[in-house]
């Protein structure tokens, strides 16, 4: 896990990843409501494939049933809010759905307390248990049937937040964690930072020099071209002075 978050380079993409999820989130977008049923779809299986299928493993007779019909109702859940088309059960808000999620559970493990409770079982079963699922199927209820305590336009805002802390927090872990040049390091950076100025400077240089001689070798062409001119002219000058002599 420490290698998971020391990885400067994941928890930068990571935090990129949040970013862009936490603007997709808000409000003014119009996608979290697809976004947060696609979360809810990822969770519910979890739940299935992580806690339940371990539950079947080991679970016969008539709780085995209720289990698979719990996961059967669960999974169809799942899959309509992936695929809007296999929408079985219409369910309001996210709420709801996690309402039936947790009162369906109860209900199972209500149902197991008491055949586990019967004679046949011969073990009393915890008191403290069976309170523990009561609760889980009023709180199920009160989730499912109640009132409205927490709408899917809050639930969005609470996952786009959740985002941008998860944003800051990994651009933190990939600032902290990112690699530091040692002192060896810094100076043979800066003597190859030294090297390339050098060599650049040596180039300029040797362009100067190259431009100079272009310059100069084009002056000399200019001095005896002009040269050679004046030299035309004092020959046509002494022609003429040697015609008017004749």
């Amino acid at each position: 896990m420490k290698e998971f978050y020391k990885n400067h380079i994941l928890d930068l993409v990571l935090a990129i990843l949040c970013l862009a999820l936490g603007i997709v989130l808000l409000p003014f977008t119009g996608i979290g409501k697809t976004i947060l049923d696609y979360v809810v779809a990822i969770v519910l299986l979890v739940y299935l494939f992580t806690y339940l299928v371990k539950k079947l493993a080991h679970t016969t007779g008539s709780i085995l049933v209720l289990t698979v019909v719990e996961f059967v109702v669960i999974l169809l859940i799942a899959l309509g809010l992936i695929l809007k088309q296999l929408e079985v059960f219409t369910i309001g808000e996210t709420r709801q759905i996690i309402g039936l999620v947790i009162w369906l559970r109860g209900v199972v493990c209500l149902v197991r307390g008491y055949f586990v409770s019967t004679a046949e079982a011969r073990r009393r079963y915890s008191l403290l248990l069976f309170l523990g699922y009561i609760a889980l199927v009023t709180l199920g209820a009160y989730f499912l049937f109640g009132a409205s305590f927490i709408s899917d336009a809050e639930l969005i805002l609470i996952l786009s937040v959740t985002a941008f802390v998860a944003f800051a927090l990994f651009l933190v872990l990939a600032i902290k964690f990112w690699p530091k040049k040692t002192e060896a390091e810094k100076k043979e950076a800066q003597r190859k930072k030294q090297e390339r100025e050098a060599e650049k400077k040596k180039k300029a240089d040797e362009k100067a020099k190259k431009q100079a001689d272009a310059e100069r070798k084009a002056r000399e062409k200019a001095d005896k071209k002009s040269e050679k001119q004046e030299e035309k002219q004092a020959l046509k000058e002494t022609a003429k002075d040697l015609d008017k002599k004749k």
